[in-house]
C-alpha cells in the first residue's frame, strides 16, 4: 500500500490522491467496524466523520457548476469532447469499451492527444448509459448503508 501511495504522490494528481485515501479509509473503516462493533453512538460518530470528509473534499476540489454532473471532475482539456459524446450517446449507452475508440473521433482540432481518461461517471454514462450509472450509484449507496448497519 505504501508503494502504491508513493506512486500516486509522485504523479501529483489531487483527485487521484483523494480517491486513494478514500479507498484506504474505507478499508480501515471496514476493519474498525467489524473488529470493535461500535454501538449507536459510535455509528453516529463514524457517519459524522464521513460527512465532514466528503464536505471537505468538495470544498478543496472545485467542481464545475455549469456542467453536467457526470463531467464535474473531468479535465478541462477533454470537456468539449466528452460533452459531445454524452449528447451523441443513446439512452442505453454506446457499448462497453467504446470510449477509447470514440475519444479520438470526437476531439476538436486544437485539443491535444491525451492518455488521461475522463471522470468515471462520464465514462460509464457514455459506455453503459445513464440508467446504468444511476442504478450503480444506488446499489453502491445501499451497500454502504448495509456496511454501517451491520
Amino acid at each position: 500500500m505504501l508503494i502504491c501511495l508513493s506512486a500516486i504522490l509522485i504523479t501529483g494528481h489531487v483527485i487521484l490522491l483523494v480517491a486513494a485515501l478514500f479507498g484506504a479509509g474505507t478499508l480501515a473503516a471496514v476493519f474498525a467496524i467489524r473488529k470493535w462493533r461500535p454501538g449507536p453512538l459510535g455509528q453516529a460518530w463514524t457517519a459524522a466523520l464521513a460527512a465532514i470528509a466528503i464536505i471537505g473534499v468538495f470544498a478543496v476540489v472545485p467542481a464545475r457548476k455549469a456542467t453536467d454532473p457526470t463531467l464535474a471532475l473531468s479535465s478541462q482539456a477533454q470537456i468539449s469532447s466528452i460533452q459531445q459524446m454524452l449528447s451523441d450517446a443513446k439512452w442505453t449507452g454506446s457499448g462497453a469499451a467504446t470510449l477509447a475508440a470514440l475519444l479520438p473521433l470526437c476531439r476538436e482540432s486544437g485539443e491535444a492527444d491525451s492518455l488521461e481518461i475522463p471522470a468515471t461517471a462520464s465514462a460509464i454514462a457514455i459506455e453503459m448509459g445513464r440508467p446504468f450509472l444511476w442504478t450503480s450509484i444506488l446499489v453502491l449507496l445501499i451497500g454502504a448503508w448495509m456496511l454501517f448497519s451491520i
